[in-house]
């Protein structure tokens, strides 16, 4: 508990703002330590990096309410101290999926009704914590009951069945296609001269040929992978992301009213249809949307083109993105440029960066996803030292104009030229960087305006 007599109000002394982290993970808000103190130290505040609350100050909290313990070390505070400010950074997208409240919640009817009854679960056991249960959850939970107990049942009995059939099938026909894949192997070899064999294995010793990928490709062929995720994805109805996000969104509808003034990492953040649903009429506390500042000197002297020019994406490796790549691979081969391109390279978030490459490929996670990603464009520019590609603008961030825009297979060409043309990627990138900074300062003044009338 907060000792009342420990603490006096702070606001008088030098401009300090606390940034606190505890509620996070080492990684995952990289960008925002570095952001948050940037643009707030340009109007004469410095801030802070805190591990807890500091009563009667300002306290900047990037969003993430999924730990119980947090919520009531806020709750307490704010209780003992009332003049304690509590900004908090949104950096998740507020959702609502058939009757269910949650964050970055895009999936199917099914995955949303078991989602409600996650939602009433977590409610009963953590009732002195979050909010009473509403009735209208209670009715979808009600609705939606039957359909799922149905859906349960075929999973457990009927899904290994599924499994064991399509093997079958396949591994029959698999069978039969043997005779002309050998034929196909030999007609290959046959016409296959020496000067093409000997520049193939070149290639592949100096690792200008992605192995693993043309492995990957062609067990998923071979065995049918992609069908049985496609099968296991549309029968499996519940993830591990899509509780921890509900336990988020459960976590900062507590902390909501508590907050003194609310920033977005993205414009499309707060939806402008459900905006009551979410703030529940903390409209007002709304300042903005906080961009960071690029250095344009120091982007344009790392930015890495000595590599062989190569398109890496980084992420959850999605179905949708994985036929963005295969296509990309496939225009390279197209153009004839497999001799100078390198094929693209997937990356979950979670692996270490084995070698730079020349550009970042930003894509939507699936076909019908409505937002860009101004966090990963930013560390692509400042962090990875990429040019970002961008497959789809949506014109919502400044951060869009930044890259270059991936419409068809002669963009490869004009990529190239880039790549061996610093003088050009140069002229392309500063003037996109110096409008990207007069944009942001415009922005983030308007932004500390309207966070010095708060905390007064």
């Amino acid at each position: 508990m907060i000792d009342k007599l420990k603490y006096k109000q702070n606001f008088s002394k030098k401009k300090n703002i606390y940034l606190y982290i505890k509620n996070h993970a080492k990684t995952g808000i990289e960008e925002y330590i570095e952001m948050i103190p940037d643009v707030f130290k340009k109007s004469g505040y410095n801030v802070l990096l805190t591990k807890k609350i500091h009563p009667n100050n300002v306290n900047i909290i990037i969003e993430e309410f999924s730990k119980i313990s947090t919520i009531r070390k806020i709750k307490d505070c704010k209780k003992k101290f009332p003049k304690t400010k509590i900004i908090l950074i949104l950096t998740e997208f507020f959702t609502k999926k058939y009757g269910t409240k949650s964050l970055n919640f895009f999936e199917n009817f099914f995955r949303s009704s078991i989602l409600i009854a996650f939602t009433i679960f977590f409610k009963l056991i953590h009732k002195n914590d979050y909010r009473k249960i509403e009735k209208n959850e209670i009715l979808i939970f009600l609705l939606f009951f039957p359909l799922n107990f149905i859906k349960f049942i075929i999973e457990i009995f009927f899904l290994p069945i599924i499994f064991i059939f399509y093997f079958l099938i396949h591994i029959y026909k698999m069978f039969l296609s043997i005779p002309i894949k050998i034929k196909q192997i030999i007609n290959f070899y046959k016409k296959l001269s020496f000067k093409k064999m000997n520049f193939f294995l070149k290639k592949l010793f100096k690792g200008k040929i992605d192995v693993i990928f043309i492995v990957q490709r062609y067990a998923r062929i071979l065995f049918g992978i992609n069908i049985l995720n496609n099968l296991y994805r549309n029968l499996i109805t519940i993830n591990y992301k899509d509780i921890y996000f509900l336990h988020r969104f459960l976590g900062l509808q507590e902390v909501l009213p508590l907050a003194d003034g609310l920033i977005t990492s993205h414009t499309k953040i707060i939806p402008k249809k459900n905006k009551n649903i979410f703030l529940q009429n903390n409209q007002k506390k709304i300042l903005g949307t906080i961009y960071p500042y690029l250095d344009t000197k120091l982007i344009l002297k790392n930015i890495d083109i000595k590599t062989d020019p190569r398109f890496e994406i980084t992420g959850s490796i999605t179905n949708y993105r994985k036929k963005i790549v295969s296509k990309i691979n496939k225009d390279i081969k197209k153009m004839k440029l497999d001799n100078q391109f390198l094929y693209c390279f997937t990356k979950d978030f979670q692996e270490k960066r084995i070698n730079n490459n020349t550009f970042s490929l930003h894509i939507p996670q699936s076909k019908n996803w409505n937002f860009s990603s101004p966090t990963r464009i930013y560390r692509a520019l400042t962090v990875d030292k990429t040019l970002p590609v961008i497959f789809r603008s949506f014109k919502q961030d400044p951060t869009e104009k930044l890259c270059f825009q991936y419409q068809n297979k002669e963009s490869l060409v004009k990529l190239l030229k880039l790549h061996h043309n610093k003088s050009l990627l140069f002229i392309f990138l500063k003037k996109r960087l110096n409008l990207y900074n007069k944009f942001v300062d415009k922005n983030n003044k308007k932004l500390i305006i309207k966070f010095k009338k708060i905390i007064k």
